[in-house]
């Protein structure tokens, strides 16, 4: 399925920053002054990662959180760190089956813990919600195809609620197996919230409703599927 992933490519980390004179912005007579700086480089081996594809995320130390798609140890992708003194440091690399295989998307942070997905692998080959915690100790939250009915094959990120909830999408699985929306409660229980139809696919397909779940609320997507996808990106 994947005749690639050895491939070494060197994915650049690009820091962009921008400021703006309020008054100058205002007048919109200014243009912003953007620098661009490499942070690091990625050599697509087993030592960090390859295919970067997913947004990285900024601790209040700054360092740089984020997720390879391919490469490390076991060429399923990597869980990667770069400190604010330029070191990268490799947190997990997947193995496929006891924790999941491809990390599409990037990391979520809450409580000083991380929590992401993996597209494929798992103990049931469907991805995975996997969690570090501030310790950097590895966990796999949950392996999706574990039910009947379960999402499968997971594009988004995993979203945290107040109260510790993951909420996401899979682009296939379901009831209609054309992708579905779940919930895992902090205690780990996993629950099917909304099964996508035919119609609700036509409209767009589930594994894009992660760009918009952010902007809408879980009730909206759990009652209706079609209004909530077409609101996304919008």
């Amino acid at each position: 399925m994947r005749g690639k992933t050895g491939v070494v490519v060197a994915i650049a980390l690009i820091l962009v920053t921008g400021a703006f004179a309020a008054t100058a912005a205002a007048k919109g007579n200014h243009k912003p002054s953007v620098s661009f700086t490499t942070l690091y480089n990625f050599t697509g081996g087993t030592t960090d990662g390859s295919y970067v594809f997913g947004q990285p995320v900024v601790d209040n130390k700054g360092n740089v959180f984020g997720t390879a798609e391919g490469g490390g140890a076991n060429s399923y992708g990597t869980v990667w760190e770069l400190t604010s003194g330029g070191t990268l440091n490799v947190l997990h690399s997947f193995d496929y089956t006891s924790d999941g295989a491809y990390p599409y998307v990037g990391l979520t942070r809450n409580k000083g813990n991380w929590f992401g997905t993996t597209y494929y692998g798992g103990s049931a080959g469907y991805g995975t919600v996997f969690e570090i915690s501030k310790s950097g100790t590895f966990s796999t939250v949950y392996n999706f195809g574990s039910q009947s009915g379960d999402p499968e094959y997971i594009f988004g990120d995993a979203i945290v609620d107040p109260s510790g909830n993951l909420y996401g999408t899979g682009e296939e699985g379901g009831a209609d197996s054309v992708g579905a929306v779940y919930k895992i409660s902090s205690s780990g229980t996993e629950t099917v919230l909304y099964s996508f139809t035919a119609a609700a696919t036509e409209l767009i397909r589930s594994w894009r409703i992660c760009i918009g779940i952010r902007r809408v609320t879980y009730l909206g997507l759990q009652r209706a599927a079609g209004p909530a996808a077409e609101r996304c990106g919008r």
